[in-house]
């Protein structure tokens, strides 16, 4: 079994608690006999939404588990993300630039999967993400 499927494995098990533990303190049928599954679904959608911009907001601090968790997300389709293996691929890059040693062997795995124009595209928006946390470093300190 490769990193990607235990790593999905291991996401969608804390996934599945994590959203059975939101559902059930957040829900507001909660002792009622009959729930509305429609706005159990809803509040599923915004925990996953919530989730996904609590790492895109630690990632533009620079945070290296932000860069491999939002990679998990975008290579499996989970915390609110679709799946799009070249996001994935510059988050798991952005991850092993950061130290992440699985970030690497993410990447190396997703990197088989996708043609030479893909990677090449998930390599320039890592640098476009590298440049833009550099000029707002930049900004900050002329501030």
């Amino acid at each position: 079994m490769s990193l990607l499927a235990k790593k999905s494995r291991e996401q969608g098990r804390v996934n599945v608690v994590n959203h059975l533990l939101t559902v059930i303190r957040q829900s507001p049928f909660r002792g009622k006999s009959a729930p509305n599954w429609g706005n159990i679904m809803a509040i599923r959608l915004t925990a996953a939404n919530n989730l996904f911009d609590v790492n895109l907001a630690a990632a533009a601090r620079g945070d290296a588990q932000a860069y491999f968790d939002l990679g998990m997300a975008f290579s499996t389709g989970t915390e609110g993300a679709e799946v799009d293996m070249i996001e994935a691929h510059k988050w798991f890059n952005l991850a092993a630039l950061a130290g992440v040693r699985e970030g690497s062997q993410l990447r190396t795995e997703i990197a088989a999967e996708m043609s030479r124009e893909e990677i090449a595209e998930a390599q320039r928006a890592a640098r476009a993400w590298i440049q833009s946390l550099s000029g707002n470093e930049a900004s900050r300190r002329a501030a």
